[in-house]
């Protein structure tokens, strides 16, 4: 297996190759798709696209549909009313016009979006670029520290033994723990961390493999990636902004340590659950070995960042970091990098959630591939608290805007690799350069207080204090890191709230354009309602004065009683009802019976367009309307015929004004103008009853119920025969 020294050297030529960095396009990607007809002729009618920034696909289409339009509303604006009209040479020269002023736009707006995003890129490529050169000398630095470290190891002097020398002497004993949290928080910090939030333990530092095979603790409570993602689960900490203990703030970790605590209690950093840990091999790594139920006072603490620090009397080692693994049937789903993180630390396969929160169906291998999970096992059921239930933020939105927490889910951008990558803090060009020097001058100390020695003898005070500065040294610049990496944090932070920036303006752009939609629509239906409700008024008002006339035709017809020719006898062009009032010939009697003559045919003669489109506007089928028409009331027909004839009239009028009603309260109530108009003709009763035919060959006491149950006294009603007659109440005939 290389060296720690290889490896940084092999990691160094791979760091070398050069950038790779964006470039600006010069069109809209190929999205597989091509314009439609319409899309095609609005491009035509706009001369075609400037050659600075093609549109493509989609986009092209949508741009020659516009262009389309804009031709059509500047061709019917030119030809509109003027003074002087215009020729349709000029009006199509405005339509063309039009046309290209759009297509221009539609292209100016894509290439400026473009020019933005290509911006963009180019400045996460020239920050990595700064990264990674930054990144070189920061692994040059540690190169030569190691190079001194493997020099003076022989010397075995205090401070300098490896992490598998310097903690030997932990002895057997257990962390005295008091049972009070706030007094074990500050013996676990000093134990695990001595107070560094950044802290990774010194195995994985010492063997970079061992990180992947599950020494992954780090932080100022040495949490491993497992505990750190079950207790940021119960603290309400996002694992996928802060994956490791040790890249988040210390108020996180606090919060974290806090509820796996208040849950496990100090069980997680007690020797007596351990069962295994890390021990040195002979080829310098580390290899994770069982030790039996508990503790063991050969391994040394695995999880202190940087060189053992001396533990608490009477403390042991703490907990080894891989768990005994579960069944893969009581795995829980995870999210994608969650599920990553703990395939690569457990070496087993985990279920992954998918991207509604529901368990997706694959797991996640060790190795970062995706597999089908294996089909469930029986399993005890187990109860789960249910789920907070969130308010309803969609309350006060127009119809089909969803609320802003489903829109955020659905479009909300996670940062890619390379991105996360650029979060992590890193220190400046100059103070890489600052720390070199001053590294290199400390070294050079280092080296002449060990030849002074070999040369001169004498004790090792001078050697200790050359490291002291180094290790002093070594403080100074991870202080330094840790405010780079600070500076990464805020830069993450930043981004996010960027995203919820752009995406808060998008759904409010959303909102805003539906609730001017739904103006606009408020108002169309508004006129229309308005409309149809002023005439509704305008035929109840109408029917009520046709009906009034109908009504004081039928008291005329009532007085003149049975049907007379006076009225249609003429003489030397006049009628013999007008002779008779006239010369009063025939006697008081005649003469009053040729004056109800005169007034029933004035009425009538004054009734019978207001009657006709009465009828038509009533709605009756066209055998009701026929018939209507072609029966008007006349002076010569018996009064039974004309009382018939008036109340079928009236019947229509009526009908019509109980439309008009129903339609106003349906309009009223919130329906729309065309669909209450066909639901008002549908409920409201027709003019005629059509009488059933068992009804109308049935027994009399059946046609009584019947009668009174379908028919009001005086409306009309239609027999078998088709002839039609005046239901007189339940006291008369049928």
């Amino acid at each position: 297996m290389p060296t720690l020294e290889e490896q940084i050297q092999e990691l160094l030529a791979s760091q070398q190759a050069a950038p790779v960095l964006p470039t600006l396009p010069r069109g809209t990607p190929d999205d597989g798709t091509r314009p439609g007809l319409l899309g095609r002729i609005g491009e035509v009618l706009a001369g075609g696209q400037s050659p600075t920034y093609r549109l493509g696909g989609r986009e092209a289409d949508a741009a020659g549909n516009r262009a389309l339009l804009n031709f059509g509303l500047n061709m019917l604006q030119a030809s509109g009313p003027a003074r002087v009209r215009p020729d349709l040479l000029s009006a199509a020269a405005t339509g063309l016009q039009g046309a290209q002023q759009s297509m221009d736009l539609d292209q100016r707006r894509a290439a400026a979006v473009a020019q933005q995003d290509y911006q963009q890129r180019m400045d996460l490529a020239k920050l990595g670029v700064e990264q990674n050169r930054d990144r070189i000398e920061r692994m040059k630095a540690g190169l030569s520290l190691l190079q001194l470290q493997n020099r003076s190891q022989p010397l075995d002097e205090p401070g300098t033994g490896t992490a598998g020398a310097g903690g030997g002497g932990a002895g057997g004993g257990a962390l005295q723990f008091t049972g009070d949290k706030e007094k074990d928080r500050l013996i676990i910090q000093q134990r695990e961390s001595g107070g560094d939030p950044t802290a990774l333990n010194y195995v994985a530092k010492a063997d970079p493999t061992a990180y992947a095979r599950g020494a992954t603790a780090g932080g100022l409570y040495g949490f491993t990636n497992t505990t750190w993602a079950e207790g940021a689960k119960l603290a309400g900490v996002d694992v996928s902004k802060y994956p490791e203990a040790r890249k988040a703030p210390p108020k996180v970790q606090d919060a974290v340590f806090d509820a796996i605590y208040d849950k496990r209690g100090t069980a997680p950093w007690d020797p007596s659950k351990w069962g295994q840990n890390w021990v040195r091999n002979a080829a310098g790594g580390y290899d994770l070995v069982k030790t039996g139920t508990g503790g063991t006072s050969t391994p040394p603490p695995y999880k202190v960042a940087g060189p053992p620090q001396p533990p608490p009397t009477g403390s042991t080692p703490p907990p080894p970091t891989q768990q005994p693994p579960a069944a893969p049937a009581a795995q829980a789903a995870l999210p994608e990098a969650e599920a990553r993180a703990k395939a690569a630390e457990t070496g087993q396969p985990v279920p992954m959630l998918g991207a509604d929160g529901k368990p997706s169906g694959l797991v996640i291998k060790p190795d970062g591939s995706m597999a089908n999970a294996p089909p469930p096992t029986a399993t005890a059921p187990t109860a789960t608290a249910p789920a907070p239930q969130q308010p309803d933020d969609t309350i006060g939105l127009p119809p089909g805007v969803p609320g802003y927490r489903a829109f955020r889910e659905a479009n909300l951008r996670q940062p890619t690799p390379e991105e996360r990558r650029l979060f992590g803090g890193e220190l400046t060009e100059a103070d890489k350069k600052g720390v070199q020097t001053e590294r290199a001058e400390l070294e050079r100390a280092l080296q002449n207080a060990q030849r002074a020695r070999q040369l001169e003898g004498g004790d090792a005070s001078t050697i200790v204090a050359a490291r002291q500065k180094i290790a002093d040294h070594e403080a100074k610049v991870r202080e330094a890191a840790t405010a780079a990496r600070k500076a990464g944090e805020d830069r993450e932070a930043k981004w996010w709230e960027q995203q919820e920036t752009q995406l808060t303006a998008r759904h409010g752009e959303l909102i805003k354009g539906a609730e001017t939609r739904l103006t606009a629509d408020n108002a169309v239906t508004n006129a229309r309602k308005t409309k149809v409700l002023e005439g509704v008024d305008s035929d109840v008002a109408l029917t009520g004065d046709r009906i009034g006339s109908l009504e004081a035709l039928r008291v005329l017809s009532k007085q003149v009683g049975s049907g007379t020719l006076i009225g249609d006898i003429q003489v030397g062009g006049r009628s013999l009802a007008d002779i008779i009032t006239a010369t009063g010939w025939g006697g008081p009697e005649l003469g009053k019976k040729a004056a109800d003559v005169q007034q029933f045919q004035a009425a009538v003669n004054a009734a019978i367009k207001d009657i006709k489109s009465g009828v038509a506007m009533g709605a009756v089928s066209d055998r009701d309307l026929i018939f209507l028409e072609n029966m008007v009331a006349n002076p010569r027909q018996d009064e039974r015929t004309r009382n018939l004839i008036i109340t079928g009239l009236i019947a229509a009028q009526e009908r019509k004004r109980d439309v008009a009603v129903r339609i106003g309260n349906l309009v009223g109530s919130g329906v729309a103008p065309h669909q209450a108009i066909a639901q008002a003709h549908k409920e409201v009763a027709p003019i005629f009853r059509q009488v059933p035919p068992e009804i109308d060959k049935g027994p009399p006491d059946k046609r009584g119920d019947w009668f009174r149950d379908n028919v009001r006294p005086g409306q009309l009603y239609r027999r078998g025969d088709n002839t039609v007659d005046v239901y007189p109440g339940p006291d008369g005939a049928q």
